[in-house]
């Protein structure tokens, strides 16, 4: 990462990440197992269009969504959340996903902008509001 600026401004996170997810997928109540990938992105507006295009071409399990975060470790910008209504629902999927040309296609857009930090599997035990 040398030589590289990550001076991004949260409006500009804000803003890109925003219109170009809530352009790309309805608002939709998140369901009940997730799977989270924390990532390091260096072009957020390049990043939810790659994400936006494989939604586009393969779908999701659920709910796809892409946030930028406000707190917590600088070595994540973002978290992408893929959640459908169980564990082998997005387990399939996932399958899925990773053997499909739109994954290739998306990796091979984000692959020098973005670094996968981290990866969790959380089950919903309760949800309140939206």
């Amino acid at each position: 990462m040398a030589g590289r600026s990550n001076a991004l401004t949260p409006i500009s996170i804000s803003t890109t990440i925003s219109s170009a997810y809530n352009t790309a997928y309805p608002v939709t109540v998140f369901r009940g197992s997730p799977l989270v990938y924390l990532v390091q992105v260096q072009d957020p507006a390049v990043y939810a269009a790659a994400l936006a295009e494989m939604n586009d071409a393969l779908g999701n399990p659920g709910v796809l969504r892409l946030v930028a975060m406000r707190s917590g470790s600088r070595a994540v910008t973002h978290a992408v959340l893929n959640g459908g209504d169980d564990f082998p629902s997005v387990n399939e999927y996932m399958d899925k996903l990773y053997a499909s040309d739109a994954f290739r296609t998306f990796a091979s857009k984000v692959g020098d902008i973005r670094s996968v930090v981290h990866i969790e599997s959380y089950r919903k035990v309760g949800a309140w509001g939206y």
